[in-house]
C-alpha cells in the first residue's frame, strides 16, 4: 500500500487476510494513530456520514467510544454538540442503509449510550424527545419505521446494560448516577416508552417476531425499576399470556412474567399480584419440550415459591394463611421442575427448595405431609446426583465441568435437607447405601457413584444426627462400615474410585480400631485398586488421599489406632518404593501415552519419609532409609552412565535426572527432622548432589540438586558444613537471574539456620557475590518485559540477603578490613532502590535493610551522612512522586516500614533531620506549616500516624499538580 491517507483502505487492509504482514502492520499503525490523535474523531465524523462500508463505520464508532471514555471532558461545548448531533443524524439515516446489520446498530447504540451516560439528564435533557422526533420524522413507510423501531429498542437495551442494570457490579458513585438517570426517566419519558412498547407489540406481534422479542426483552429488563402498574394491567398481561403459546416469543414472554413475580413490594401487594396473574395455573397448563422455555418456567416456579415462603413468615395472619395456600400449590411444581431431566431446568428451582427447607428447619416438629416432602426432596437429590448411564468421561470436558457445577449447587441443597431432619435423611441414606452397595459389582456405575457422592456430603461432625437417632451408637461409623463391608473399593470405574477415596479420608477417624478394617483400607489404597492401578489418574488421587490419611492417623489421639497402623508401615513402604524409581525410556512425554507425573512420585517419596519417621525401631528406620535413599541414588548414578547419542537424548536424560533429584529431595523433606541414627545414607547422597552441582551444565538439573541440598540442610544441620564451600563456589558462577535468586534463597536458609557460625564461609564470598549481582542488575532490560520483572525479583532477593546478614547475627563480617570500605557503596545501592516507586516490593525491601542496619551502624558518621544525603531525600522523592500508587496496599506496607526507619533516624540525627526535611518540603513548594505539622507527627513516635501524614501529603501535592 503506497499511501496510508485513506481511512477506508487502512481499515479494510488491517482486517484482510489477503495482504502482506507489512501492509497489515502499516494499516494498523495508521488506524491506531487516528484513534490516538486528539482530532482523529473529526476525520471519523466526516467519514461516518458518507461511508457505506460496515467495517469502516464500526471503526468510527470505536473511535468515538474512546473519545467519550478518555477525552470527553477535554472537548469544547461546541465539539460535544457536534458529536451528539452527528449520532442522532446517523440514526435518522439508517433506513436508507440496509447493509448495516445488527452488529453495527448495536455498536451505534453502545456509542450513543456512552454519551448519554455523561450528558443525561443535566447536559442533554432532551435526549429522549430527540430520539422520538427522529422516530416520528423518519417513519415515512413501514420498512423505515421498522428500522428505527429496532434502533430505539437497541438503545434502550444498551441504556439498561450500561447505566441502570441491577445485576451489574457498580461503584457507589455509579449507583448514585444510575439512580439519578432512573429518576429523570420516570419523570421525563417512561410513560411514553411504555406506550410505545404496547403500540409496537400490537403492531408487530403478527408480522415481525424479531421486533416483538426486542420489545419483550425491554420490558423484562425495565420492569424491575419502573412502576409495575404500567405493565401488570389489562393492556399488557393478556398480550404476554398470548405470546406464551407462540414458539418464538414464549421465552421472552416468560421472562416478563418472571420480572413481575420478582418485583420487590410489600407482602400483601405481592400476594394480590400473584392471585391476579394466576401464574401457578399458567405453569401447570403449559406442556413443552423446549428446554430454554422450561428454564424460564422453572424460574417462575422458583420466584413464586420463594415469595410464598416469605409470606408464610409474615406476622399478619391473613398474609401468612394465603402464603401457606400458595406454597402448598407450588410445592408440586417444585418437585416436578427440580426432578426435570435437564440440569439447567432443575437448578433454577434450588432457591425455592432451600427457602422451603429453611422454613421447615424453624419448626419444632414436621407434619406427615412435610415429612413426605423431605422424602421427595431426598429422592430427587439422589436421582439428580447421578451421571447419565451412557456418560463418556474425557470426551467432553465442558459437560463434565457443567455437571460438576450443578452437583456443587445440589450439594448445598442436600446439606440443608440433612439439617432439616437429620434422622430421617440419615435413615434414607443408609437404606439407599445398603441397597446399592450390596452386591455392588452388579450395579451400574452412576448409581454407585451417586450414593458415595451423597455420603461424602454428610458432615464430619454428626452430633445433630446423633441427637435424634439412638438406633446406632455412631452414625458416621455406620456409614463408613457400610462402605468398607461392601466390595466398592474394587469397583472398576474411575469416578467411583475417586468418591471411595474421598469417603475413606473424610471419615478416617471413624474407621474402627480393628486390624481387619485398617488392613482393608490400606490394601485398597496400595494394591492394584490404588497406587498400583494402571490408570495414572487413580494413582495420583490415591497418593494425595493416602498422604491426607497419614496426617489424620498421625494426629489421632487414639494410641490404639496408631499402634494398629504402625504394624502396617513396612508393607506400606514396600508398596510405595515401586513409585520412587522408573526406567529411562528415552522417549519424550506423550499425552497419548500417559505416564505417572513426577509430582505424584514426589508425593509418594514424601509419604515414604513420613512413614519411616514413624517407625519405632531405630534399626528398622535405618534399614528402610538405606533402601529408599540408595534406590533413588542408584537411579541417578545409572543416568550418568548412559550414552548420549544426540541432543534430544541429552535433553531427555537431563529431564530424567532433574525428576530423580526432585524425588530424592522430597524423600528427605518427608522427615519432620532426620534422626541421628539415619543420617549416614543422606550424607552419602550429599556427595552425589555436590558432584551434580559442580559438574552438570544443565541449569534445571543443578537447581534440582540445590533443592535436595536445601532439604538436607534442615535435616542434617552443621553436618553439611564441609559440603558448603564447593557448592557455593559452583553456584556463584551462575548468571541466570532465576538461578541467582535460588542461590540467594539458599544463603538466606543457611544464614537463618547457622547464624554467626556461617560468618567465616560468608565473609570469603561476600564481595564476589555483591559484584556478581551488581553486574547482572546493570544489564539493560526493556521496560515491562519479562527480563525486567526477573531483574526486579533479583534486586528484591539481594536486598533481602543484605537484610538477613544483620538480622541473622552476621554483621561481624562488615568489620573485616576487606569488606568495611565497601559499605557506603552497598548503602548507595539501597538508596537507589528506594527511588523505584513502580516496584513497591523493591522499595519495601530497601527500607527493611535500613531498619536492620540502623542498630549496628547508627552511630557511625558515614551512616549518618548516608541518612541525611541519600535516604531522607530519596524517601521524600518517593512520597511526592506522582507515580506512587497511594491506593495500593503494598504502598501502605512500604511506608509503614519507612516510617519506622525515619523515627529511628530522628533519634539519631535530631535537629539535623528536622532541618533537612524542612528544606526538602520548601523546595517542593510546601508551606512552612507542612513542615511544622510533620514535626508534630514525629513527636508522637507513631509509625502509623507518620505514614498517614505522608499519604495525605502525597494527595495534596497531586492536587496541586493537577491545578497547575
Amino acid at each position: 500500500m503506497a499511501a496510508m491517507d485513506d481511512l477506508d483502505r487502512a481499515v479494510l487492509c488491517s482486517l484482510s487476510p489477503n495482504v502482506s504482514e507489512a501492509e497489515r502492520k502499516q494499516a494498523f499503525q495508521y488506524t491506531q494513530r487516528i484513534t490516538e490523535m486528539p482530532d482523529g474523531w473529526k476525520l471519523c465524523a466526516q467519514k461516518l456520514m458518507v461511508s457505506r462500508n460496515p467495517p469502516v463505520v464500526h471503526f468510527c464508532f470505536m473511535v468515538f467510544q474512546q473519545v467519550v471514555l478518555h477525552r470527553y471532558t477535554s472537548l469544547s461545548a461546541e465539539e460535544r454538540m457536534k458529536l451528539k448531533s452527528l449520532l442522532v443524524q446517523w440514526m435518522a439515516s439508517t433506513p436508507q442503509h440496509p447493509e448495516f446489520n445488527r452488529a453495527i446498530k448495536s455498536k451505534f447504540a453502545a456509542t450513543l449510550v456512552q454519551v448519554v451516560n455523561v450528558e443525561y439528564p443535566n447536559e442533554w435533557p432532551s435526549f429522549f424527545r430527540d430520539i422520538f422526533d427522529v422516530m416520528k420524522a423518519g417513519s415515512v413507510d413501514e420498512q423505515s419505521k421498522a428500522v428505527l423501531v429496532e434502533m430505539l429498542l437497541l438503545i434502550l437495551l444498551e441504556l439498561d446494560a450500561t447505566i441502570v442494570c441491577r445485576a451489574a457490579h457498580r461503584s457507589v458513585t455509579d449507583q448514585a448516577h444510575a439512580q439519578r438517570v432512573k429518576d429523570a426517566m420516570r419523570l421525563d419519558c417512561i410513560e411514553s416508552i411504555v406506550d410505545a412498547w404496547y403500540s409496537l407489540l400490537v403492531t408487530y406481534a403478527q408480522n415481525n417476531q424479531e421486533i416483538t422479542n426486542l420489545v419483550l426483552d425491554n420490558i423484562s429488563r425495565y420492569i424491575y425499576w419502573i412502576d409495575l402498574k404500567l405493565i401488570a394491567n389489562d393492556r399488557f398481561v393478556p398480550l404476554i399470556f398470548q405470546f406464551l403459546t407462540a414458539e418464538n416469543l414464549r421465552v421472552m414472554a416468560a421472562r416478563c412474567l418472571y420480572g413481575m413475580a420478582e418485583k420487590g413490594m410489600p407482602a400483601e401487594e405481592k400476594l394480590q399480584l400473584l392471585a391476579n396473574l394466576n401464574l401457578r395455573n399458567l405453569v401447570v397448563n403449559v406442556t413443552t419440550d423446549d428446554v430454554e422455555f422450561m428454564e424460564e418456567l422453572a424460574y417462575l416456579v422458583d420466584s413464586i415459591g420463594s415469595s410464598a415462603v416469605v409470606c408464610v413468615r409474615h406476622q399478619d395472619a391473613a398474609v401468612c394463611k394465603q402464603g401457606v395456600r400458595i406454597l402448598d400449590e407450588m410445592l408440586g411444581l417444585l418437585f416436578m421442575y427440580m426432578a426435570n431431566e435437564y440440569d439447567d431446568v432443575s437448578q433454577k428451582t434450588f432457591n425455592f427448595a432451600d427457602a422451603y427447607l429453611d422454613l421447615l428447619r424453624e419448626k419444632d416438629s414436621l407434619s406427615p405431609n412435610e415429612l413426605e416432602h423431605v422424602k421427595r426432596l431426598f429422592l430427587i437429590c439422589s436421582q439428580k446426583a447421578q451421571f447419565l448411564p451412557d456418560f463418556v468421561f474425557g470426551q467432553n470436558r465442558d459437560d463434565e465441568h457443567e455437571f460438576d457445577v450443578y452437583r456443587r449447587a445440589l450439594k448445598h441443597t442436600f446439606q440443608k435437607l440433612l439439617r432439616t431432619h437429620p434422622k430421617l435423611v440419615a435413615e434414607l441414606m443408609i437404606h439407599t447405601a445398603n441397597d446399592v452397595l450390596s452386591n455392588v459389582a452388579s450395579k451400574p456405575f452412576h448409581l454407585v457413584e451417586a450414593v458415595l457422592f451423597l455420603l461424602n456430603i454428610f458432615p464430619e461432625d454428626a452430633s445433630e444426627i446423633q441427637k435424634q437417632w439412638n438406633e446406632y451408637p455412631n452414625v458416621l461409623q455406620t456409614i463408613i462400615m457400610t462402605v468398607l463391608k461392601s466390595n466398592v473399593s474394587s469397583y472398576n470405574h474411575q469416578m467411583v474410585t475417586f468418591q471411595y477415596l474421598d469417603l475413606v479420608v473424610r471419615f478416617a477417624t471413624y474407621i474402627p480400631i480393628d486390624r481387619a478394617y485398617v488392613e482393608n483400607v490400606l490394601s485398597s489404597l496400595l494394591d492394584g485398586r490404588g497406587i498400583q492401578n494402571s490408570n495414572f489418574a487413580i494413582v495420583g488421587r490415591t497418593l494425595n488421599q493416602f498422604n491426607q490419611l497419614l496426617g489424620l492417623w498421625r494426629s489421632s489421639q487414639a494410641a490404639e489406632r496408631a499402634a494398629v497402623f504402625h504394624e502396617f508401615i513396612p508393607s506400606c513402604l514396600d508398596r510405595l518404593k515401586t513409585l520412587l524409581t522408573w526406567e529411562f525410556d528415552g522417549q519424550a512425554p506423550n499425552k497419548r501415552a500417559p505416564r505417572l507425573d513426577v509430582y505424584e512420585r514426589t508425593r509418594a517419596a514424601n509419604s515414604v519419609g513420613l512413614l519411616i519417621f514413624q517407625l519405632q525401631d531405630p534399626a528398622v528406620q535405618l534399614h528402610f532409609t538405606q533402601i529408599m535413599v540408595t534406590t533413588v541414588m542408584n537411579q541417578i548414578k545409572q543416568a550418568f552412565s548412559m550414552p548420549i547419542v544426540n541432543a534430544q537424548a541429552s535433553a531427555l536424560l537431563a529431564l530424567y535426572l532433574e525428576d530423580s533429584l526432585f524425588v530424592l529431595g522430597s524423600l528427605s523433606k518427608g522427615f519432620p527432622h532426620i534422626p541421628e541414627h539415619v543420617i549416614e545414607p543422606f550424607k552419602q547422597s550429599l556427595d552425589l548432589v555436590v558432584h551434580i552441582i559442580r559438574q552438570v551444565p544443565a541449569r534445571r538439573v543443578r537447581m534440582r540438586a540445590l533443592f535436595v541440598m536445601r532439604t538436607l540442610v534442615g535435616g542434617l544441620g552443621e553436618k553439611v558444613f564441609p559440603f558448603l564451600p564447593p557448592v557455593i563456589e559452583s553456584l556463584m558462577k551462575d548468571n541466570h537471574v532465576q538461578d541467582m535468586q535460588a542461590f540467594l534463597g539458599f544463603l538466606h536458609q543457611i544464614s537463618h539456620q547457622f547464624k554467626d557460625a556461617l560468618a567465616p564461609v560468608l565473609s570469603q564470598i561476600f564481595l564476589s557475590l555483591c559484584n556478581h549481582v551488581f553486574e547482572r542488575l546493570n544489564t539493560p532490560a526493556t521496560p515491562g518485559s519479562e527480563e525486567e520483572r526477573e531483574l526486579v525479583g533479583l534486586r528484591v532477593a539481594f536486598l533481602n540477603f543484605l537484610c538477613n546478614v544483620v538480622a541473622h547475627d552476621l554483621s561481624s563480617i562488615y568489620a573485616i578490613a576487606e569488606i568495611r570500605p565497601h559499605i557506603p557503596a552497598l548503602l548507595s545501592f539501597v538508596a537507589n532502590s528506594l527511588n523505584t516507586p513502580a516496584f513497591p516490593d523493591v522499595v519495601r525491601a530497601a527500607f527493611n535493610v535500613l531498619k536492620e542496619y540502623i542498630t549496628p551502624f547508627g552511630k557511625d558518621a558515614f551512616f549518618q551522612q548516608f541518612l541525611l544525603k541519600e535516604m531522607i531525600p530519596e524517601t521524600f522523592k518517593l512520597i511526592l512522586s506522582p507515580h506512587l500508587d497511594a491506593e495500593d496496599g503494598k504502598t501502605s506496607l512500604t511506608l509503614n516500614v519507612a516510617a519506622t526507619v525515619h523515627l529511628s533516624a530522628v533519634s539519631l540525627l535530631q535537629d539535623r533531620y528536622v532541618v533537612i526535611v524542612a528544606d526538602l518540603l520548601a523546595q517542593q513548594g510546601c508551606a512552612p506549616a507542612v513542615a511544622a505539622t510533620h514535626l508534630e507527627v514525629l513527636k508522637t513516635n507513631s509509625a502509623s500516624r507518620l505514614r498517614g501524614f505522608w499519604l495525605d501529603l502525597h494527595k495534596l501535592m497531586n492536587q496541586q499538580r493537577q491545578r497547575r
